[in-house]
């Protein structure tokens, strides 16, 4: 009873059912223990951890753990009853800063140690202590992280656990060696703790403002100071890596599922964000949205959101010269007195459902052979990881090769101290089919912070042309490093429009790419923007939003409101640059057909 995919999860789920109805009340302790095999990982269907009780985070650790060993050890092992006698010891350590997930470090006092393996299997578990211990080679503990899921309905759980089973399972390595995902339960994941890591800082460690420029004699913008140089190391390492992520993938080294659930290689782009648009009219239209409100304030409370809404999807702002939405809707938005909560809302679906249509226009007919891979989806500094120990050094990625002889930018990357092992990307639950570049250009928006206040600096903060062709030229050599290997194997290089432009200048290649990347860092504009919406519905339908005039002083950027997350105002944000971006689009796309049409 070994299963794969997301249909593995699925039918375990059934089963589950089925066996539950077949057992007595007094069974009911052995029923949260009911285990399947799917993808080589534990996964409990039944067993469910409370984020406010620890002692269950504990305990769903040490039974995950423990049937992982049992599976790997014992030739899928499916026993339903896999608890020891002894109640489960160990320390749980809160992580804050998870703004999906709730997020706990679990130092378990076991027998079963997460090492590294050369097998097909991602990793596999001993009896001994490791160098994965978080604590002293004497002592006998062994780290996980206990992940209980957020954001119900954003995120296809099945999808996206089989993904990052394929993904820990690829073979050479894809992710850090010492990432994997351990098991799942009903309403969560444990995955290996990596040792002496820490989350990168989006201003100390990616440093895009320290990087000097001036104007050369052809005009382009160059480094200058060399003794910044040493900011780049992060920033070409994300770029080898997630070259690698979209480029390393292939059916001889990810399990069937991976292929299954992705088969189609359609850009989940506006799949997703039509889904998210979908999900938030639903919400717009729920009876039971304003629930937790008060029927003496309701009728104040719920004019106070339909306002806050409106402000930030931008109907209230003119931005008449783009819209995609009729004129009339956004100068009478502005202009009229809020309408009703149940008009507001089609006047937000609309318009929200409007500017993907345009925006999936303007990349299908701009860029129709886009490239399209596997990608991340959300590479910002919180999920890259740093070895505690890594030093900024100078690597100048000015410096030239002449022959642009790729083994060797290989070998000089594996000197330096942001490699694979010292940096890990981490976090792939938004990860599926996408554009290539649209990864690339959430990284460049995703310079601009915004993860403590919810308010990016993207004004300030966004990396300068050099930086981002710096890093667009480190990405090229990995991609054509991983094209060549798979053309070695005798395997297609031609991947969903990517191909082998040996016949083409570099700076051609380059610039086509930073074309996408302009267009895309729209997309991530916008989709995120829409995310931060549809989050904050949620916190209104769950009670856990702020109540609303105070909301309405967080949305308008008072100082003293700006010390906390809100999904309300980091949605505004993202749409507020979305339409900046998008005005630059138009009008130089207007000023380019002016100039063809000039010159006929």
């Amino acid at each position: 009873m070994s299963y794969t995919g997301p249909a593995g999860y699925e039918r375990a789920r059934d089963e589950a059912s089925a066996h539950v109805a077949s057992q007595e009340d007094s069974e009911k302790k052995e029923e949260l223990l009911f285990l399947r095999t799917v993808d080589q990982r534990p996964y409990f269907p039944l067993l469910k951890v409370d984020p406010n009780d620890e002692d269950t985070v504990l305990n769903a650790a040490n039974i995950i753990v423990k049937a992982y060993h049992d599976i790997h050890s014992c030739n899928n092992n499916n026993d339903d009853n896999n608890s020891d006698a002894t109640a489960p010891k160990g320390k749980v350590t809160v992580i804050v800063g998870g703004l999906t997930n709730a997020l706990y470090k679990v130092d378990l006092p076991s027998n079963y140690f997460l090492t590294p393996a050369s097998s097909a299997a991602p990793l596999s578990l001993s009896s001994s202590p490791t160098t994965t211990s978080s604590t002293s080679s004497s002592t006998t503990t062994t780290s996980v992280l206990v992940r209980i899921f957020g954001a119900e309905g954003l995120i296809d759980r099945d999808v996206e656990s089989s993904d990052f089973a394929a993904l820990c399972s690829a073979r050479p390595n894809i992710l850090h060696s010492q990432l994997n995902f351990v098991g799942r339960f009903a309403n969560g994941r444990v995955e290996t703790w990596i040792s002496n890591m820490r989350p990168a800082r989006y201003l100390e460690d990616l440093q895009p403002e320290k990087l000097q420029l001036e104007e050369n004699t052809d005009g382009e913008e160059v480094a200058t100071n060399e003794a910044n140089n040493n900011d780049y190391g992060l920033m070409l390492e994300v770029a080898r890596q997630m070259a690698r992520l979209h480029y390393g993938l292939n059916d001889d080294n990810t399990s069937s599922s991976f292929t299954d659930s992705n088969k189609d290689d359609e850009p989940s782009l506006w799949k997703v964000t039509q889904g998210w648009i979908d999900e938030l009219s639903a919400h717009f239209a729920n009876p039971k949205l304003f629930q937790h409100y008060s029927n003496e304030t309701k009728d104040n409370d719920v004019e106070l959101l339909t306002k806050l809404f409106l402000r930030a999807t931008l109907l209230q702002n003119d931005h008449s010269t783009t819209s995609t939405t009729a004129t009339s809707t956004s100068t009478s938005a502005t202009s009229d007195p809020t309408p009703a909560w149940d008009k507001a809302s089609q006047q937000i679906i609309q318009h929200l459902s409007n500017e993907l249509s345009w925006l999936k226009t303007q990349v299908e007919h701009q860029f129709p052979n886009a490239p399209i891979v596997f990608c991340h989806n959300d590479v910002n500094a919180a999920n890259i990881l740093l070895h505690t120990t890594v030093v900024d050094v100078a690597e100048d990625p000015t410096e030239e090769d002449g022959d642009n002889n790729t083994q060797q930018q290989s070998q000089h990357n594996h000197h330096s101290r942001y490699n694979d092992q010292s940096v890990a990307i981490i976090d792939y639950e938004y990860g599926s089919v996408n554009y290539a570049m649209f990864d690339v250009a959430n990284f460049n928006c995703e310079h601009c912070g915004g993860l403590d206040s919810g308010v990016p600096n993207y004004a300030e903060l966004m990396p300068s042309e050099v930086r981002k062709r710096m890093f667009l030229k480190e990405y090229v050599r990995e991609r054509d490093l991983m094209l060549a290997s798979k053309k070695q194997k005798g395997e297609l290089v031609a991947v969903n429009g990517a191909k082998e432009e040996d016949d083409r200048e570099e700076d051609e290649i380059i610039t086509n790419l930073s074309s996408q990347v302009e267009l895309f860092e729209l997309a991530s504009h916008f989709y995120w923007g829409t995310w931060g919406i549809l989050q904050s519905t949620l916190e209104v339908m769950d009670g856990t939003f702020v109540t609303p005039n105070i909301a309405i002083e967080r949305l308008e950027g008072k100082a003293e409101t700006m010390n906390s997350w809100d999904n309300l105002r980091y949605g505004k944000t993202r749409l507020e640059w979305y339409w900046i971006c998008k005005e630059r689009v138009v009008l130089a796309a207007k000023k380019e057909k002016e100039e063809d049409g000039g010159g006929l």
